[in-house]
């Protein structure tokens, strides 16, 4: 009935008394949960048409569309694309702003960050990037940033499977130096720990860097291979601070091309910005597309595999896998996320190699897989079981059998 009204009255605001104890906490989460449902419903069937809400608490009011929910929390997506997390026994308030969520244009986006960052930057826009970078710098680093989108997409379009464009401008800061990138990783909560020389922020969906002085960037260049990963658990923060990847050591252009393949997945439809997704599908990804090969359009189409892999992660990935007494990984790997905390190194090569198998091997079943985590519930736990379950319907039931030949094909490739 709540509901029911909600939508009848459009505009109007349902007001709810503020909390006083536990018991009109949990009546207000209810009454919440109904009127979010409805909006939910209408968001899963087609986003163009689902409204626009605005839910009020104590401290801050958020207006967007609801792209997830449980009893507890809801996200809502800005009309800048930005991810806000509202705990529902603390809304006081929420009212329907508009019949169709709206989100903002790249020319409005771009104003935006224009004012937000002012004379002492230029914003670029090149495709589906708009770039803050240093005075004389932005349409540099927007023509990589945008070559990287091309080359995503293609790679993918080669193996037919087209995936969804992005439903907002794709946004990347690049900073003059380090004092003030670490200046805006406190503004983002994100501890700047040494070494950090990028990340990607799945909330705020915007990538940040540093520009370290380097006086010309390309898409040709070999990235550099002393690259140091690290334990992500210490720099991931948790869901409720959003999900954060980044790229430690490393040349600029490995991390610019590193964090945008997380951000173009992201905002493609093949990642669930609300977190739930693997590290293994995440990161794995990533280090594909940190190969020359990968991204030039000749070489993606030739017969010769080699000429597309991760050499650092190929030779790791030999040394300690395949030349090593066979001992079986698969299960374990795909089911959890443990070795990326214990054995990261290991845990990156391992990563990248079958995500390298699955797509060179079962382009189509790795595709299909994608989705079907992306389109699962992002507040759900995602179990060793479900994740196996998963995998098993993509991939076949026989993991061992799979894993077997993942080896091979490995042992093969010379």
């Amino acid at each position: 009935m709540l509901a029911e009204r909600a939508r009848n009255r459009g505009h109007s605001v349902r007001h709810l008394e503020k909390p006083t104890n536990r018991g009109i906490a949990r009546r207000i989460a209810r009454s919440s949960v109904l009127v979010l449902s409805a909006a939910t419903c209408i968001c899963r069937v087609h986003a163009a048409t689902t409204p626009a809400i605005e839910l009020k608490t104590a401290k801050t009011a958020v207006v967007g569309r609801i792209v997830s929910r449980d009893k507890r929390v809801c996200w809502i997506l800005n009309s800048r694309g930005e991810l806000n997390q509202v705990v529902l026994s603390e809304v006081e308030s929420f009212r329907k702003t508009a019949t169709r969520f709206r989100p903002l244009s790249t020319m409005e986006v771009r104003d935006q960050l224009v004012r937000e960052y002012g004379r002492e930057y230029d914003v670029a826009g090149r495709g589906r990037y708009l770039v803050v970078a240093p005075r004389g710098r932005a349409k540099e680093y927007a023509k990589l940033f945008d070559g990287v989108y091309r080359s995503f997409r293609a790679y993918f379009s080669v193996r037919g499977f087209q995936i969804d464009e992005p439903e907002f401008p794709l946004i990347a800061l690049v900073f003059p130096d380090r004092k003030t990138f670490n200046a805006y990783c406190h503004k983002d909560g994100i501890t700047a720990v040494s070494g950090l020389r990028g990340y990607y922020l799945a909330t705020t969906n915007r990538i940040a860097l540093y520009d370290p002085g380097v006086t010309s960037i390309g898409l040709g260049t070999t990235p550099t291979p002393n690259r140091t990963d690290r334990d992500p658990s210490r720099w991931r923060p948790e869901i409720g601070r959003g999900t954060m990847f980044a790229r430690l050591q490393g040349s600029l252009q490995d991390t610019i091309i590193h964090e945008a393949t997380h951000q173009i997945a992201f905002n493609a439809g093949l990642h669930a910005r609300e977190g739930g997704t693997p590290v293994w599908v995440i990161e794995g990804l990533g280090c594909v597309f940190e190969s020359p090969g990968i991204r030039d359009a000749a070489k993606s189409r030739n017969r010769d595999a080699m000429t597309r892999i991760n050499r650092l992660r190929y030779v790791r990935f030999q040394s300690r896998f395949v030349g090593a007494k066979p001992v079986a990984l698969l299960r374990s790997f795909v089911g959890g996320d443990q070795m990326y905390q214990a054995r990261t190194l290991d845990a990156y090569a391992y990563g990248w190699a079958l995500t390298f198998f699955l797509t060179e091997t079962r382009p189509t079943e790795y595709a299909r897989y994608l989705r079907k985590v992306a389109s699962r519930d992002p507040l759900t736990a995602y179990t060793q079981d479900a994740r196996l379950s998963d995998f098993r319907n993509a991939f076949g039931d026989d993991v061992d059998r799979l894993e077997t030949e993942f080896l091979r094909y490995f042992k093969q490739l010379k």
